[in-house]
């Protein structure tokens, strides 16, 4: 027997219902478990690169600025520059622009007083008055110079004046002032001298030696006066310690150096103080001069270049020529000149 299924056919297409509401959040899951630990970070800051040291890779380190990681092994005095060994991290950055000047802060209240401290070591500054260009100076000697006040730093022979590295400014001099309107013609007073100072000027010659030190110094009493820049001077040579009166040029020392070379001064010697100056060679007229700016003087003697009506020139003075010097002999120079 047939037969016969029964097939539904297709109804309509219903609409679309509306979403559904979201639901509530899910309870938190369980912490996982930690990991294994890492490997160290291969990186250890050193400071300030040093010549005498070597580094490991790792290692950073600062010079000049930059900072620099050492990516291979090196020896002492490997530079951080050499980009086998190293590699820049931080370049030095670009220098900023000057800033303004700001305007003065108010003065601050004077601080409590501080209470006395224990007993140190005795201060090195050792006060020896005004610069003398033909002393020698230890570390800590303070002397006066221009207007302005120094402190020796390095100690070495004389003819460094303040102004070289070897001094350090304690107090530096003053502004000049504003020239004043010239006062009151003042009543005659006592001649005051209390400004010429003592110095003693080297005294040089090739061979040239002698005993005294001090009082008895070849030079001791010679003396100078200062004012401004304006230099007067007197030198006396005693010749009584001298030793050996040596072959070449005698030389001397002026007090400071000049601002212009080639000063001459005037000078004599009196080769034997025992016997009247005006008879035999008792008496040499001299010419003293210092060749370009420098405090070293040069001692002429005055001779006629030829016979009669010709000029007056300059021969080197030294032992023998024109006279020989003794122990009894003397020299004088002075004069007025421009220092520096």
């Amino acid at each position: 027997m047939a037969v016969i299924k029964i097939v539904p056919m297709p109804g309509a297409k219903g609409d679309k219902g509306d979403d559904g509401a979201t639901g509530a959040q899910g309870l938190q899951g369980p912490i996982g478990e930690t990991g294994p630990a890492g490997a160290d970070a291969l990186w250890s800051y050193n400071g300030a690169w040093q010549s005498n040291a070597a580094y490991a890779v790792g290692d950073v380190v600062t010079y000049q600025g930059q900072l620099y990681y050492t990516k291979a092994v090196t020896t002492a005095g490997t530079l951080p520059t050499d980009t086998s060994k190293f590699d820049l991290i931080a370049a030095k950055g670009a220098d900023g622009e000057t800033g303004t000047q700001g305007e003065p802060g108010p003065q601050g209240e004077p601080g409590p007083q501080g209470a006395p401290g224990a007993n140190g070591a005795d201060a090195l500054w050792n006060f020896v008055g005004e610069y003398n260009n033909a002393a020698d100076y230890n570390i800590g000697d303070v002397v006066t110079y221009a207007g302005g006040t120094y402190y020796r730093v390095l100690p070495l022979n004389a003819g460094y004046p303040p102004g070289t590295e070897y001094w350090t400014t304690v107090a530096a001099p003053g502004a000049q002032g504003i020239q004043g309107e010239p006062g009151p013609q003042g009543e005659p007073g006592n001649s005051d001298a209390s400004n010429t100072v003592r110095y003693s000027p080297n005294f040089t010659a090739t061979g040239l030696a002698f005993t005294g030190t001090g009082t008895t110094y070849p030079t001791y009493n010679s003396y100078y006066v200062k004012n401004g820049k304006m230099v007067s001077f007197v030198i006396e040579v005693d010749c009584s310690t001298v030793t050996n009166f040596g072959t070449g040029q005698y030389k001397l020392q002026l007090p400071f150096t000049p601002a212009i070379g080639f000063n001459h001064f005037s000078g004599w010697a009196q080769i034997d103080t025992a016997v009247n100056p005006d008879v035999t060679n008792g008496h040499v007229i001299l010419n003293v001069d210092h060749a370009g700016v420098t405090d070293v003087l040069d001692l002429h003697y005055l001779k006629q270049a030829g016979g009669a009506h010709t000029p007056i020139i300059e021969g080197l003075f030294l032992q023998g020529t024109p006279v020989t010097l003794t122990t009894s002999s003397k020299i004088y120079v002075n004069g007025t000149y421009i220092c520096q």
